[in-house]
């Protein structure tokens, strides 16, 4: 049995002229039907396969080019075929507002790859950014396929299991570990191959609103490894929890690890897991883009200027608004993963 094959299907009524004019956009013949008055034939080209049928039709043809001579041209047979340039990546405007998830309240959504999600971000802050706790329930093999991202930035955090992972150029598959991070700089090419029953990891992108495109030519792991390659001025890193180092920190009062993100991402990220002093109290502003924070472990209260204090804990998501700093009260071993951009 041959492999199946898609095709669109495109109705017109002269097809002679329709086969005319997609010849000259280099689309070849792979099937007639009949030979002697076809009433229908397949053409493939551009990375597409139509079914060119007769009888009347109006649904846009979409092509992706380089660049784009006439925005939309109408083949003899009615169907209207708009060429599509590429747009510049699109961010929008920074509009970042205070937010607490409870580990309960945000429910899961069914993603790719068999995934589950949870917007730890709901008002996203206008669309810059979209962060999400996601699950894989079964473990074993990941039904993923080698993909890429459209993004500014992006970043796992795996809370807990372990899941192998794979990436253009950068040699052969690593397992992320609980506390383990990557920084995916825009376009690497990347394949989710098998995890633990259970995983769970933390990723932040931006924009929140971004392309996935598969990349079913490549094969990974690659067979040149490149490590420092550049990808839009920002490279591949994997921090390793186990043996990191841990500094003392006086503001907060704590114990750190840096994830070491910041130079990887051209200066855009920097993320730490904090473990605050019990009894200590950490003053926390959002002094850039993003401040936000996942509780790993423990209890605290948030003192936010004017309102009441809020009692947080373990799988409690917080963002803070730019202005007043918040307040977090450390109670018995609090642990945050802690985002700045």
């Amino acid at each position: 049995m041959s492999s199946p094959i898609a095709e669109v299907e495109l109705r017109c009524v002269d097809l002679a002229a329709e086969l005319a004019f997609f010849d000259a956009l280099g689309f070849t013949v792979v099937r007639v039907i009949p030979a002697d008055d076809p009433d229908e034939v397949a053409i493939a080209g551009l990375g597409l396969r139509l079914r060119l049928c007769r009888g009347p039709h109006d649904v846009p043809l979409r092509l992706h080019v380089d660049a784009a001579t006439d925005a939309e041209q109408v083949s003899p047979g009615g169907t209207r075929v708009r060429f599509v340039a590429p747009s510049p990546l699109h961010v929008p405007d920074n509009c970042p507002v205070a937010t607490l998830v409870r580990a309960g309240e945000a429910g899961w959504q069914h993603g790719r790859a068999g995934m589950a999600y949870r917007d730890l971000l709901p008002a996203r802050h206008g669309g810059r950014f979209v962060i999400s706790q996601i699950r894989l329930e079964h473990g074993g093999d990941v039904p993923d396929w080698v993909h890429h991202h459209r993004i500014r930035v992006q970043l796992i955090v795996c809370l807990r299991g372990w899941v192998r992972v794979v990436y253009q150029d950068q040699g052969p598959p690593i397992v992320m570990e609980a506390g383990d991070a990557v920084l995916q700089p825009p376009g690497i090419r990347h394949r989710v191959l098998a995890c633990a029953p259970q995983t769970e990891v933390l990723e932040l992108a931006s924009p929140a609103a971004h392309e996935t495109h598969s990349d079913p030519a490549m094969t990974l792991p690659t067979d040149v490894v490149r490590v420092d390659r550049d990808f839009g001025d920002q490279r591949f890193w994997f921090h390793r929890a186990q043996g990191s180092p841990r500094e003392r920190l006086r503001e907060p009062a704590a114990i750190a690890r840096d994830l070491g993100l910041h130079d990887p991402s051209a200066g855009l990220v920097r993320a730490r897991a904090l473990r605050l002093d019990d009894g200590t109290t950490w003053s926390w502003s959002n002094a850039g883009e993003l401040a936000f924070a996942y509780v790993l472990a423990g209890d605290a209260t948030l003192q936010r200027p004017g309102a009441e204090p809020i009692a947080i804990g373990p799988g409690d998501a917080f963002a803070l608004a730019p202005g007043p700093a918040t307040a977090v009260a450390a109670r018995s071993g609090l642990e945050l993963l802690a985002l700045e951009l």
